[in-house]
C-alpha cells in the first residue's frame, strides 16, 4: 500500500478524529489549570499528563485487542454432528448473569404503576375564576404551556378545560 492509498483511507477520519482530539485538549487543559491553581510547577504538570494520557492510549488499545480476541475465539464452536450431516453450532456462554437470572433481578425491583394522577386531578373541579380565566387567555392567543404557567395549574388540565367549555380537540 502507498502514501497515497493510506490518505485516501486516512481523510475521511480525520475530522472525527480531530475533533475527539481536541475534547480531549479541553479536558488536559483544565487538568493543567486547576493542577496549577494547586501551585504544581508546568513542566511537571505536563509530564504527569502526558504520562497519563499516554498509558490511558495503550490502556485502550489493549483492551480493544483482548475484545477482539476474546470475540474471535469466542464466536462460534462447533458442538455435535447432527442428524442430516448438519453441524449445529452455538455461542460460547459469558460469564456472568445468564438472561433468567436477569429476568428474576428485573421481576424483583419490577414497581408496579401507581394510580393515574393526571387522569384523577381532571375529576376535580377548578374555580370559575380559573376557568374563565384560561378561556380568556385562550381567546387571546396564548400558548397553553403559558396558560398552565399562569393559571398554576398542569398544561393537560388547561386542554382538558378548554374541551370541555369550547367543545373541539387539542390544537
Amino acid at each position: 500500500m502507498n502514501h497515497k492509498e493510506m490518505h485516501d483511507i486516512y481523510a475521511p477520519w480525520e475530522y472525527l478524529l480531530r475533533e475527539k482530539l481536541e475534547d480531549a485538549d479541553r479536558i488536559a487543559s483544565r487538568v493543567d489549570s486547576e493542577a496549577a491553581m494547586f501551585g504544581i510547577p508546568a513542566s511537571v504538570r505536563r509530564q504527569y499528563i502526558a504520562d497519563k494520557v499516554l498509558k490511558l492510549i495503550d490502556e485502550i488499545a489493549e483492551e480493544r485487542e483482548s475484545h477482539y480476541r476474546r470475540k474471535k475465539d469466542d464466536d462460534m464452536r462447533k458442538k455435535h454432528w447432527a442428524a442430516g450431516g448438519q453441524i449445529k453450532e452455538r455461542k460460547s456462554t459469558r460469564k456472568g448473569r445468564q438472561k433468567g437470572e436477569q429476568y428474576k433481578m428485573y421481576v424483583k425491583t419490577k414497581v408496579e404503576p401507581g394510580p393515574d394522577l393526571i387522569i384523577q386531578s381532571l375529576e376535580v373541579p377548578l374555580t370559575t375564576e380559573q376557568s374563565n380565566r384560561i378561556v380568556e387567555l385562550a381567546e387571546y392567543g396564548w400558548l397553553r404551556s403559558d396558560i398552565a404557567k399562569e393559571v398554576g395549574i398542569p398544561k393537560t388540565r388547561v386542554n382538558h378545560e378548554l374541551v370541555k367549555r369550547k367543545g373541539g380537540g387539542a390544537a
